[in-house]
């Protein structure tokens, strides 16, 4: 069961529902895509809900397993699409994020479907191997395209005003800026050996998510 991908509390109603009807239909064993840094009390709206649908897995006495899915990696492009031309990778104060590959946690899910003796319950975090702060990226980037990229922080209103101007909606403005908040707290400053331990081979770098998604552009 992949989580609902819409915000607020329809998120958790909705995963609810096709949880409830995975067990009224006589599954025997549930898979949902969690997140890393899921909790109740994190600054990223995403993090309740992926909680609350964890809870709610584990109390249905169902075998369950909740992947705890390291930070995609190709969220990046989000962030870094105006700064592969102006220059300039514009956003608020950020911390360390163990960018993983959705390619290494499909294959993950893969395994986890087929091997009921792996991943049972709760997962540790499936996250790539290092973690890297959006200046290190801009660093990165500077490396791929040969031009120099920097790296600028702003105010969070001054950003949240910005992105409005542009184009975002508030409510997509402020779930993003939640991300930025929870990373800045550490949220996602973790990495794990479980993901490449489960995959039998060394997660996808950073840089190798990068180079793909410059080189579409």
């Amino acid at each position: 069961m992949v989580s609902a991908a819409i915000r607020g509390p329809g998120a958790f109603v909705a995963n609810r529902a096709a949880i409830d009807a995975a067990r009224a239909a006589g599954a025997s064993r549930i898979l949902y895509t969690s997140h890393q840094a899921a909790s109740r009390d994190s600054l990223f709206a995403a993090q309740p809900t992926h909680a609350a649908t964890e809870e709610h897995l584990a109390g249905l006495g169902v075998p369950f397993t909740a992947l705890r899915n390291g930070f995609y990696a190709s969220t990046l492009s989000f962030s870094i699409s105006t700064a592969l031309e102006t220059g300039r990778l514009v956003a608020p104060a950020d911390g360390p994020v163990s960018w993983t590959a959705h390619a290494d946690l499909a294959e993950a899910a893969a395994v986890a479907l087929t091997d009921d003796g792996v991943l049972d319950g709760v997962t540790a975090p499936l996250t790539a191997s290092e973690m890297l702060d959006l200046e290190a990226v801009a660093a990165i980037l500077s490396d791929i395209t040969g031009r120099s990229v920097e790296r600028v922080v702003v105010d969070d209103d001054q950003w949240r005003a910005s992105s409005i101007e542009q184009g975002m909606p508030a409510a997509a403005a402020d779930f993003t800026l939640g991300l930025y908040r929870a990373a800045r707290e550490k949220e996602f400053a973790v990495t794990d050996p479980t993901l490449e331990a489960v995959i039998g081979h060394r997660p996808t770098p950073v840089r190798t998510v990068l180079e793909a998604i410059v080189a579409k552009r």
